[in-house]
C-alpha cells in the first residue's frame, strides 16, 4: 500500500533526510528548496491540488481533472510556498527566461539530485548541508538548512563545485561508507526537452568520486556482522553505517529464525537498543535508536506513549508520528495528543500533531484541533496555520456547529478566514440543494 506523504510540487528529482529525519527535496521550474512535511500541500507548477485519501476522494468525486481524471481537492485555499530564501535563477521574468544568464546566482532553475552530507570524512563544515545538482549551471549548489519556527529556511551557500563545462549535467550525489561522494554526470550537449530519438548522446556518461584528504577506500560487509555488532553501529555518526545497520536489523527481526534459541538471542540483542537510546547524548543518537526499535516491532513493550513526555522535542515529535502511523484507537493516547497541543512549547511538536491529525478519524480530531487553533503564537509560522487548516477542513465540512465554535475560539487569523470560507461554501451548497 502506498500513502501520499506530501502533495504538490514540480519535478522533485532528488530527496534526502537529515539527522533528525527531516525530508528535503529539490524541484525544478518552481523554487527549488523544500522541507517535505507529512500532510502538507505545497506549491504546484500548475493546475489544481488532488485528493490524497479515500475520504477526500469520496467527498470530491464530482470534481475531476479533465486530463488526468484525478479527483481535485478544491479546499486547499492556499498552499505552502518554498522554504528557501532564494532561487538559482536571475531576474523576474520566470525561470526559463533566465537560462544561460544565471551564473552569478547559482546557475539556473533546473536541478537534479539532493544529498544531505552525513558522511564521516569531509570537514565538519559540510555536515548537514544540502548538495544539489544544477543542470544548466554545470555545478553543485550547496544550500544550508537553518531551523526556523516549526521547520526550516534554506540559505544560499557557496557553490560546492563548478565543472566549467556546459555539457556537464550532474544527476545524483551519494556518499559511501568512507564519506567520499559519488556523482553521476549525464554529460550531454543537449539539456532540455525535445522529441528527437537521437537528440541525446548516450555514450558520454561518467561517474566522479570526490575524496577528501586522500581518504582510503574500505571494504565492508555489514551482513557478516553479528546482531550485537550491528546494534553498536546504530548510533554511529557515520550515517551510511547507521542506516544500513538499522535496515539489516529490521530484516533479521522479520526473518523466520531456524531455532527458538536463535530468535531469543536476536531479541536479547535488539533489546539493547533501549540502552542505546537512553545513553545517547544527542538528538540524532536518540532518534536512530528509536527508529531501529520501531523497525523491529514486538521486541519490547511499546515505548511510544511514554516518549510523548520526553525532554527532546524531536523525540516527542517522532513519537507522535510513529504512534499514529497505523491507526489503532487503543494505542493512540488522544488525551495526551490534546495535552501536547495545548501545552507543548515546541512548534516542531505542533507541526507533527498537525500531520498526525490527518491520519486520525475526523470525529476524534476536534479536542486536539481546538487546542492548536488557540495557539496565537503560531499565526506567523511558515507552516503551521496551513497545516492546521489541512487537518481542520474535513472537520469543518462534517460538523458546521462545531466548526462555528472552533471559529470563535481560533486565534490564528488565516485559519479563521479559511474556516469561515469553508462554512460559507457548505451553506451555499445546502441552499442550492434545497
Amino acid at each position: 500500500m502506498f500513502e501520499v506523504f506530501t502533495e504538490g510540487g514540480s519535478n522533485p528529482w532528488g530527496i534526502d533526510f537529515d539527522e533528525s529525519g527531516q525530508l528535503f527535496a529539490e524541484m525544478c521550474v518552481i523554487p527549488h528548496f523544500w522541507h517535505m512535511i507529512q500532510g502538507a500541500r505545497i506549491e504546484r507548477q500548475g493546475g489544481e491540488h488532488f485528493c490524497i485519501s479515500c475520504e477526500e476522494t469520496t467527498r470530491n468525486e464530482q470534481s475531476r481533472d479533465q486530463r488526468s481524471r484525478k479527483p481535485i481537492y478544491p479546499f486547499v485555499y492556499q498552499d505552502i510556498k518554498q522554504h528557501g530564501d532564494h532561487v538559482h535563477w536571475a531576474g523576474s521574468k520566470g525561470p526559463h527566461a533566465a537560462n544561460a544568464r544565471s551564473d552569478a546566482v547559482g546557475g539556473g532553475h533546473a536541478h537534479a539530485g539532493m544529498m544531505c552530507y552525513l558522511g564521516a570524512s569531509w570537514p565538519e563544515e559540510y555536515r548537514g548541508k544540502l548538495f544539489i545538482g544544477n543542470i544548466h549551471g554545470q555545478r553543485l549548489n550547496m544550500d544550508i538548512p537553518e531551523r526556523q519556527g516549526s521547520g526550516y529556511v534554506g540559505r544560499h551557500g557557496k557553490d560546492f563545485i563548478n565543472f566549467n563545462d556546459t555539457w556537464s549535467q550532474t544527476l545524483n550525489q551519494l556518499y559511501d561508507q568512507d564519506g567520499s561522494v559519488y556523482v553521476i554526470d549525464w554529460y550531454d550537449k543537449n539539456q532540455c526537452h525535445h522529441t528527437r530519438e537521437d537528440g541525446h548522446d548516450r555514450s558520454n556518461g561518467r561517474i566522479y568520486k570526490i575524496v577528501y584528504n586522500d581518504q582510503k577506500t574500505t571494504k565492508v560487509n555489514l551482513q557478516g556482522l553479528t546482531d550485537a555488532e550491528l546494534v553498536k553501529l546504530v548510533p554511529s555518526k557515520n550515517e551510511w553505517m547507521s542506516r544500513h545497520a538499522r535496515r539489516i536489523l529490521q530484516e533479521r527481526s522479520e526473518k523466520p529464525q531456524t531455532s527458538r534459541e536463535g530468535r531469543m538471542k536476536l531479541i536479547a540483542e535488539l533489546k539493547n537498543l533501549e540502552d542505546v537510546f537512553q545513553n545517547a547524548d544527542t538528538t540524532s543518537g536518540r532518534l536512530k535508536a528509536l527508529w531501529a526499535l520501531h523497525g523491529c516491532p514486538g521486541v519490547m513493550p511499546d515505548p511510544l506513549p511514554r516518549l510523548l513526555k520526553h525532554k527532546d522535542e524531536f523525540v516527542r515529535a517522532w513519537a507522535i508520528q510513529l504512534v499514529c502511523e497505523q491507526w489503532n484507537s487503543s494505542r493512540v493516547p488522544l488525551a495526551e495528543l490534546e495535552r501536547l497541543a495545548g501545552e507543548d512549547k515546541s512548534p516542531v511538536v505542533r507541526l507533527y500533531l498537525a500531520s498526525a491529525l490527518q491520519r486520525i478519524p475526523i470525529e476524534q480530531r476536534w479536542p486536539t484541533l481546538e487546542r492548536l487553533a488557540a495557539r496565537s503564537e503560531d499565526a506567523s509560522d511558515h507552516n503551521l496555520p496551513l497545516m492546521y487548516w489541512y487537518a481542520a477542513e474535513p472537520c469543518v465540512a462534517s460538523d458546521p456547529v462545531k466548526a462555528v465554535a472552533l471559529l470563535k475560539q481560533c486565534r490564528i487569523p488565516l485559519l479563521r478566514e479559511f474556516i469561515a470560507r469553508r462554512l460559507a461554501t457548505s451553506s451555499l451548497k445546502t441552499v442550492a440543494n434545497k
